[in-house]
């Protein structure tokens, strides 16, 4: 099973257990790509800060859409699930898949929707096989509920037809909903 290194960026700041030079210089270089991105698609406001505002978890997998790539996520999601108790300001988790190669929409939604299926314990909400063609990740009534946590998804991937939401590389963010978020 893929083990990946569970990281947090605080303050601008990298930490978690980076394990070795390879996977820090992974995690440094996913960081300044979810910054960039945000320079370049978002602008901060009173409602939305600055990414160097925003304190988040992620996860580095080189796989999408397999039962092992999902019960990694599922790991990484439960111990972000856990972190949200202790650092409340931190509510969202990027999961990044560094080494999937994504041909068209199509073939993204159906490798997120193979990775959401996978992921043990969750519920998706709102969502079924027959209707999920219909909804955007990234819409309110697009999430999961995992150990009894409800979670926003937003999709990010290089073939997206939105451009807000193209990224080199393809990316879940999970973000809680309600009282901590």
């Amino acid at each position: 099973m893929q083990q990946p290194v569970y990281a947090r960026v605080e303050d601008g700041e990298l930490h978690g257990t980076l394990n070795d030079t390879r996977n820090n210089i992974k995690y440094r270089m996913m960081k300044e790509a979810i910054q960039g991105y945000y320079d370049n698609h978002l602008v901060p406001s009173a409602n939305m800060p600055s990414i160097r505002e925003i304190n988040y978890s992620m996860g580095i997998f080189s796989e999408m859409g397999t039962r092992e790539s999902a019960g990694a996520l599922s790991n990484s999601l439960n111990q972000f699930i856990e972190d949200i108790e202790d650092r409340p300001e931190c509510n969202s988790y990027f999961a990044i898949f560094d080494e999937v190669d994504i041909e068209d929409e199509e073939h993204f939604q159906l490798l997120l929707w193979t990775q959401l299926q996978y992921v043990p314990g969750n519920t998706l909400e709102h969502i079924s096989q027959n209707d999920h063609e219909m909804l955007m990740p990234g819409e309110s009534d697009f999430c999961i509920t995992l150990a009894g946590r409800p979670l926003h998804v937003i999709c990010l991937h290089p073939q997206s037809n939105q451009k807000v939401r193209r990224f080199p590389w393809p990316v879940l963010i999970f973000r809680t909903i309600g009282k901590d978020s």
